[in-house]
């Protein structure tokens, strides 16, 4: 229903939809994605690009093997036109080799990603009370809600005398000098980003817990 209506208004105002999928093999258990390019309307799909790669899902990044596809021959001309394909050979046989032979693995992936977040989100709860975390429908990221610690360290205050862009910018820096775990801005990707920092739970276990570590030093010691 939401893409529905974000198409809509889309076609209406004469703009493409690029939907950019790269993290679509990354939904949590009970939930599902939805392909632009399934939706039930032909005329707003076919108003789209979509783009895909398997370098996210089977750590391929580099290789060069993401592609875009569309409904729409007119639109996918004009985009083959204008853009100059520079797929490797390597990235189309490994692409290939996961897609077909991947499965397995990305079952085991996936499961323990959601552990990964159940673990960060009982973490937090228990050693890092002021911190907020919602656990997401997908991929390897959460946001981490740091608006109690950026208020008690003045981080408004801070961002503002040192003339830094936002809050989210100080504190990135002030936690990389209190804990050395560096975080990106949750305002850096729009609304209802601040206050926030993106944290990557893709990571090993012992990786993740080491940097929950340090930030519960950093963040109960303010």
């Amino acid at each position: 229903e939401e893409l529905l209506k974000i198409g809509q208004m889309c076609l209406e105002n004469d703009v493409v939809v690029l939907s950019d999928e790269i993290h679509s093999d990354f939904i949590r258990p009970g939930h599902e994605f939805v392909p632009f390019a399934r939706l039930p309307d032909k005329e707003i799909v076919d108003n789209s690009l979509s783009f895909n790669s398997g370098s996210k899902t089977f750590n391929m990044a580099g290789m060069k093997n993401a592609y875009w596809h569309s409904t729409d021959p007119t639109l996918l001309s004009r985009v083959q036109h204008f853009h100059f394909g520079a797929v490797s050979t390597l990235g189309c046989v490994a692409s290939e080799a996961a897609y077909r032979e991947g499965g397995d693995w990305l079952d085991q992936l996936l499961a323990y990603l959601d552990d990964n977040h159940k673990f960060a989100e009982d973490y937090v709860a228990k050693n890092m009370p002021s911190v907020g975390y919602n656990r997401p429908e997908g991929t390897y990221l959460t946001w981490l809600d740091f608006s109690e610690t950026m208020d008690k360290i003045g981080a408004a205050e801070m961002a503002e005398k040192k003339e830094m862009r936002d809050a989210e910018v100080y504190f990135q820096d002030w936690l990389v000098m209190n804990s050395g775990v560096y975080l990106n801005p949750g305002s850096n990707y729009g609304l209802g980003g601040p206050g926030r920092m993106r944290f990557n739970v893709g990571s090993s276990r012992k990786v993740v817990k080491a940097a929950l570590d340090l930030m519960a030093e950093a963040v109960n010691a303010a």
